[in-house]
């Protein structure tokens, strides 16, 4: 957009958003091109002040318009996930408050009455995820990984079922950003095998949220007459209703409180102070279990070697991993790399789709120091090539810093997002000088960094104890 397109912009966004009765008073048409307009500037608008209002107007538009569930379910998670990708989002109002309302008009159309449990299945656990695509997807696996531990080591039946909360009505008038990845494949599957134990399986085949799919998989549920329902992943309307019954948890795949009408919050981190306002939000009858993140060390036999991205053996070789690099290596992540190139003889190798290298490769007297693999198959082995793991300031990556963990690579990342409460203490630093200090320690002394290879396989070994962890939950909860 030119300076002119831009201001036109602005003004349209700051009249809305200044004037928000209006939004109701609208005719069809009229609303349907300011979704548009608000939901195509949130999606593709690099400017972050004018995103950021985009945001705020999409989240008024679904208290002050008359939007079908269908639409407000849409844009739930079209925030959702910009929120948690773009740098410097910010939304004025409450993700909570806004799934609160979508939930208690969802509430509305169940048409059984449910009553608490008085004798439940004390050995039934029902696992809930709005996802199911396969064993290479992270959230995917922790259904699974806890699944396995529930059943074989805490002795629990455990049933999985995909509610297809992702699989939804992609609307017209809204802008989409990401692709709604949905396996037919699994439609007909009664139970998925995973590390030989069959486990029972049931997968939602409508686009959601659809009321009569849901009325039927609640009732099913009540049937079934579980302890506990446990959701991964957070925000799932199904397994918030069962607390109509019996007792229910949400464990994100995030070290986020969770957006959620479920009894239990389970927060991968102690709360800290800035988690106040969030924590007045809670229900009456909520509460909030700290927990750990677990996870399990993918199983490979894949195998590569550092001269497949021309590196060499006694090279010291720092990792930068992830999906999402393109975002997450901004200016200010450039300008540390230029500064530990300056300051040590390092080569970083980068793993993951980037789309505009040059933006790197500005230090022309090092760019031999900078490799580019782009995305790769099992990526988590090619973390054994890494002497540390560096990591961008970024919302997520607890998956990928885990896997650096468990092959005794140590992380060096800012006190920030999931990385952080997934390396611990002991691998975060406060400052960008702080940043660089850490590496050029690791570099320069192997006392030092044979230390931080050992505190990192303990923290792997404490993280992948999921029966260990999920036994103390369900003590508490049970």
């Amino acid at each position: 957009m030119n300076v002119e397109e831009l201001h036109n912009l602005e003004k349209n966004l700051d009249f809305f958003l200044t004037h928000p009765d209006d939004l109701g008073r609208m005719p069809s048409a009229e609303r349907r091109d300011v979704l548009q307009l608000a939901s195509h500037t949130a999606v593709h608008c690099s400017k972050t002040e004018l995103r950021n209002k985009s945001f705020d107007l999409l989240y008024n538009c679904c208290f002050l318009m008359d939007l079908d569930v269908k639409e407000l379910w849409n844009i739930y998670w079209i925030l959702n996930r910009l929120l948690f990708t773009a740098q410097g989002a910010s939304l004025t109002g409450n993700m909570d408050e806004l799934y609160k309302f979508i939930f208690s008009k969802i509430l509305e159309g169940i048409t059984d009455t449910y009553e608490q449990l008085k004798q439940p299945d004390s050995n039934l656990v029902i696992i809930i995820t709005s996802q199911f695509l396969g064993v290479n997807h992270a959230p995917t696996r922790r259904v699974l990984d806890y699944s396995y531990a529930f059943a074989t080591a805490l002795h629990k039946n455990v049933m999985i079922i995909n509610d297809s909360g992702l699989h939804f009505y992609p609307c017209s008038c809204l802008e989409q950003n990401f692709m709604l990845n949905f396996v037919d494949q699994y439609n007909n599957l009664t139970s998925v095998n995973y590390n030989g134990l069959e486990i029972p399986f049931k997968q939602i085949i409508t686009h959601m949220p659809d009321i009569y799919s849901i009325n039927e998989a609640l009732h099913t549920i009540y049937e079934m007459q579980p302890e506990l329902v446990y959701n991964i992943g957070g925000s799932s309307i199904l397994a918030d209703l069962c607390t109509l019954f019996t007792k229910t948890a949400c464990f994100p795949c995030s070290t986020n409180i969770p957006v959620t009408m479920s009894r239990y919050l389970l927060v991968g981190r102690k709360t800290e102070e800035r988690d106040r306002e969030r924590l007045n939000r809670l229900e009456p009858c909520q509460e909030v279990l700290e927990t750990v993140v677990n996870y399990q060390p993918a199983k490979s036999t894949r195998e590569y070697k550092r001269s497949e991205f021309g590196l060499g053996r006694n090279e010291f070789v720092i990792g930068v991993v992830g999906n999402r690099l393109n975002q997450e290596i901004d200016n200010k992540f450039i300008d540390l790399i230029s500064r530990i190139l300056d300051e040590n003889d390092v080569h970083f190798l980068f793993i993951g789709e980037i789309q505009y290298t040059h933006k790197i490769r500005f230090h022309k007297e090092k760019n031999k120091n900078l490799h580019f693999a782009g995305p790769l198959p099992e990526a988590s082995q090619v973390m054994k090539l890494f002497d540390i793991y560096c990591n961008p300031q970024r919302k997520g990556g607890g998956r990928s810093s885990f896997e650096a963990l468990s092959h005794g690579i140590p992380v060096v990342t800012l006190k920030y997002g999931d990385v952080y409460y997934t390396c611990g203490p002991e691998f975060g630093v406060n400052t960008s000088d702080e940043y660089a200090a850490r590496v050029k320690q690791c570099v320069s002394d192997p006392v030092y960094l044979t230390s931080l290879k050992k505190a990192a396989l303990r923290r792997a070994e404490y993280l992948s104890d999921i029966p260990g962890t999920q036994k103390e939950i369900l003590d508490k909860i049970l």
